[in-house]
């Protein structure tokens, strides 16, 4: 630096949107011909040293699965170090996926780098809406020690600068480098428009000259040295044209700086040789002062989010811990390549532009297919492992029916099982007996009886999700009426019904077999109280007493702290101006409240086991925005909604289901919760933390996009004020508001926006974000179905074991009919944690050894110490990071089952466990 007094890292990319505005093969066959041109570059300009292929590795399967032969012509760039690949699978949504996705997804794309030799150590995130508060630790868990990254910054960035170092919760930190005016802040030199660089224009030198000097200026007010970073490329860009002439002409245009043509990686290294003063940060990248950080896209095209909250909790909460007692407990061979796949299927719908459900009509149609394709794969994985415990038949003829009820969470769960039962032909269903394995009587309700004839192949027994049993099966039997007098219903007839018992004591992460049997004689059922839980519109248990209205709102009172709720469950529907990116308001906004709603109540379900009140109206909504988009329409259109609310016996979860069909366009539809509590925070679940966040928030001013007042949130948020809270769980909806009224807070959660354009530049809040495509099917005119629960806290949210309610809510208990296969380890708990202040959010077989992998972080600010309880005894145990490589060897006592911890405040701990082997 003592020749120049400014040294300029120019490195060239192509920031790849895999689908977007174009769907997925359109943008494929530009993408082979841009790594063509990358190719070309590359091995035939000596000027021009490195390209980076985004930051994400799908690109090179893309790529190869059409031309396989240039694997070598790849692997040949990056060994010669002019090709920069991953670290990345995908270019996600931080804040759309769950932590663990995040993690598989640099892990996966690790493993597709290194076949080409090794993925750049960085952590570059270019376009991603925002970065979570994990994000440091995750990145140095992979042995990355930077942040590239353009959006997320609020007010703090005036005093932070572009290089700082971001922290953790735990402390983790990364030198975390702010891409001065966006990733593209060097794209497309010499050209008027940078879509230009697409084209064969001729690249004007002044022009990028031009370009330079002013990106020169707005570094000397934001740097906190003089190593800069420039960009060279945008989306979807080739390599620069001219590249040669424009880089001579900068050399003499600016004789004091040395332009370097090179990678992120040296430039960082280049970075840290440099003294200067480094300033700290520490929380999530969640504003919009620089950049549009799009929050809207929490709740654009809402069945999207619910279906990957589905597939990503098949895989990490049933499929990979399932597998893994299979495996290290049975025996039976870890299905490592076909999760591999389904992992690989699901990151696929992770990018920034696909989750978030900001893309063409055409790219989430095709994204609804690669979710049904995980469940099926997933589904069919989980009905074959659970088969070997609870199998179809028997090959020895025996007749031992059973029920087995398989729990896949760390943790001993005691829960009620909804399931169908179908009765083997000639049995006399009047006397139905159920026992546990010990012979105990197991007291049980048959809530309805059916018989069909023939139903083809289906069989509802193979199901295990009882949910999803019942709800087919039920469809089948409207089906299968209409075929009774043909010659199939002339077979005997099947008899069905459906059985309500509880489920005790459910070993953590292990299984539990129910017998029954029709017998001859006199029922023998345990003596059980005869107080149903509803009476009129009233549900009520040992926790609660619940109100019901005809408008689908309903009281609560807490009976553990005397404490009273009113009007829960309020729908507010909203116009919705925006577009796939943003909620916007119209200029006379108008909202409505089923407050008026004059709906039939109805008793579902009603014993001492649960029950379910179900509220049936309709909503009348103005039928659309008007032409002038001022305001909305004075048509109104009724939309049919059900509201189902239901409690059981010893729960402390109140479960609301409500079906929405639409038929009207332009809104956001939420659903209001008063808490009764005032606090300036609201706490929400987030990746691997648990975050407590201002609802006050910064007024924006002259920011590119002011805060909205929305949240992003994973399993649930809640409102804390003192010794009480009040929190609302949900199943795949992410976002959170919390909205003041005369002091006390009301939770308002989003269930859908409804809007038909991906972007817009007449928003009063943000300027255009996209392309303005027409995209009729983010209208979501269709019936939609949304869970959540509510659960008023006594004391603080880590006493109340918040975290293990929302997991148990939105995993409920496997369940499987069939024969008793004999096996001996029903009973045995193969994994399970000792306190409520961590979460295991992995248990799965380690990629390259056949040991088990347990992921576990802890909740609090406090050290922890923890203790696992393994069902196998333990030969060794390494801390390892999240490639699977080993750190550290702990200390434990070989053939013990226990490994105890001492997690750091926030710290996430990967563990590699190797079980004592059988002689």
């Amino acid at each position: 630096m003592t020749k120049f007094k400014k040294k300029v890292f120019i490195v060239s990319h192509t920031h790849w949107d895999r689908e977007w505005y174009l769907p997925f093969h359109e943008f494929r066959i530009a993408l082979n011909d841009t790594i063509l041109k990358i190719f070309e570059q590359l091995e035939n300009n000596s000027e021009f040293k490195h390209f980076v292929l985004d930051g994400q590795a799908v690109v090179l399967e893309d790529y190869l699965e059409m031309f396989p032969n240039d694997k070598k012509r790849i692997k040949k760039l990056v060994s010669e170090n002019k090709l920069s690949i991953g670290p990345w699978y995908i270019l996600p949504d931080e804040f759309l996926v769950s932590g663990e996705s995040t993690i598989r997804n640099i892990l996966i794309g690790h493993q597709v780098c290194n076949k080409f030799g090794a993925a750049q150590k960085v952590g570059y995130l270019p376009d991603t809406f925002g970065h979570i508060a994990q994000m440091p630790q995750i990145l140095k868990l992979a042995g990355i020690d930077s942040f590239i990254y353009s959006r997320g910054n609020g007010n703090e960035i005036d005093d932070l600068g572009c290089e700082y170092f971001w922290q953790a919760p735990d402390g983790s930190e990364v030198l975390a480098i702010h891409q001065v005016n966006s990733y593209c802040n060097a794209g497309g030199l010499g050209f008027d428009n940078i879509l230009d660089a697409q084209t064969k224009a001729k690249v004007n030198l002044e022009k990028a000259t031009e370009k330079i000097k002013i990106l020169l200026d707005k570094y000397k007010g934001v740097s906190n040295c003089n190593v800069y970073l420039f960009n060279n490329g945008c989306d979807h860009l080739p390599p620069q044209q001219n590249f040669s002439g424009i880089i001579n002409k900068l050399k003499k245009e600016f004789p004091d700086t040395e332009f370097v043509h090179s990678s992120f990686s040296k430039y960082i290294k280049e970075l840290k040789s440099v003294d200067f003063q480094k300033k700290s940060y520490t929380g999530d990248l969640l504003s919009g002062k620089l950049q549009p950080i799009l929050t809207g896209v929490w709740s654009s095209r809402m069945n999207l989010k619910i279906l990957n909250n589905e597939c990503q909790t098949i895989l990490e909460k049933y499929v990979e811990p399932m597998s893994s007692y299979f495996h290290f407990v049975l025996g039976n061979k870890y299905p490592q390549e076909e999760l591999k796949y389904a992992w690989k299927l699901l990151l696929k719908n992770h990018p920034h532009d696909s989750i978030c459900g900001c893309s063409i009509d055409e790219v989430h149609r095709e994204m609804i297919t690669r979710f049904e394709n995980v469940k099926q794969l997933t589904e069919k994985i989980l009905k074959d492992e659970i088969n070997i415990i609870s199998p179809n038949f028997l090959e020895n003829g025996a007749n031992n029916q059973v029920i087995s009820v398989i729990n896949t969470l760390p943790e001993k769960r005691s829960e009620i099982i909804e399931r169908l039962i179908v009765i083997p032909l000639g049995s006399d269903t009047t006397n139905f007996e159920l026992t546990d394995n010990n012979g105990n009587i197991v007291s049980h309700k048959i809530l309805v009886n059916y018989k069909s004839k023939n139903m083809g192949s289906f069989n509802p027994s193979v199901f295990v999700f009882s949910n999803r049993q019942i709800s087919k099966f039920k469809r089948y039997l409207s089906v299968y009426k209409k075929r009774q007098n043909s010659a199939e219903g002339k077979l005997q007839d099947q008899k069905y019904f459906i059985i309500q018992f509880l489920a005790e004591d459910i070993p953590a992460l292990g299984y539990k077999n129910y017998h029954f049997k029709f017998s001859n004689g006199k029922q023998n059922i345990a003596k059980i109280p005869s107080i149903n839980l509803v009476k009129d519109n009233v549900i009520e248990n040992n926790y609660y007493k619940i109100i019901v209205k005809n408008n689908g709102t309903f009281d609560l009172l807490n009976k553990i702290d005397g404490k009273e709720y009113f009007g829960l469950n309020r729908l507010e529907d909203t116009e919705d101006i925006g577009d796939e990116y943003d909620h916007s308001y119209s200029k006379i906004s108008k909202s409505v409240f089923s407050d008026t709603a004059n709906g039939k109540i109805k008793v579902i379900g009603n014993n001492e086991i649960s029950g379910k009140i179900e509220v049936e109206y309709k909503l009348f909504l103005p039928q659309k925005i008007n032409n002038n988009r001022i305001s909305r329409s004075k048509k109104l259109v009724g939309c049919d909604v059900k509201t189902i609310i239901g409690l059981k016996k010893d729960s402390k979860i109140i479960e609301v289901k409500t079906n929405f069909i639409n038929k009207v366009k332009d809104h956001r539809l939420r659903v209001h919760f008063p808490t009764n509590l005032k606090s300036n925070k609201i706490i929400t679940d987030n990746q691997f933390v648990i975050t407590e966040r201002k609802i006050k928030q910064s007024s924006g001013k002259d920011w590119v996009q002011e805060p909205v007042g929305t949240f992003p949130q994973q399993d649930f948020s809640l409102i804390q004020s003192k010794d009480r809270g009040f929190a609302v769980l949900n199943k795949g909806l992410p976002e959170i508001a919390a909205i003041k009224n005369n002091g006390e807070i009301t939770l308002a959660l989003t269930l859908f926006r409804a809007v038909e354009w991906l972007s817009r530049s007449d928003l009063a809040n943000r300027q255009a974000a996209g392309p303005s495509i027409y995209t009729p099917e983010a209208q979501l005119l269709q019936e939609l179905e949304f869970e959540y629960g509510l659960v008023p806290l006594s004391g603080n949210y880590i006493q109340s074991k918040i975290k293990s309610l929302s997991q148990r809510y939105k995993m409920p208990l496997l369940v499987k009919q069939g024969f008793d296969s004999g096996n001996k380890n029903e009973g045995i708990s193969f994994l399970q944690k000792t306190t409520n202040l961590t979460a295991i959010s992995a248990i799965k077989k380690c990629e390259n050894t056949n040991n088990l992998l347990i992921r576990i972080y802890n909740l609090t600010k406090d050290q922890v110490n923890e203790t696992l309880i393994l069902g196998k005894e333990i030969e060794a145990v390494w801390k390892t990071n999240i490639l699977e490589k080993r750190i550290e060897k702990l200390i434990v006592i070989k053939n013990k089952l226990n490994i105890k911890l001492k997690l750091k405040p926030y710290e996430i701990v990967n563990l590699e466990v190797e079980f004592k082997k059988i002689k």
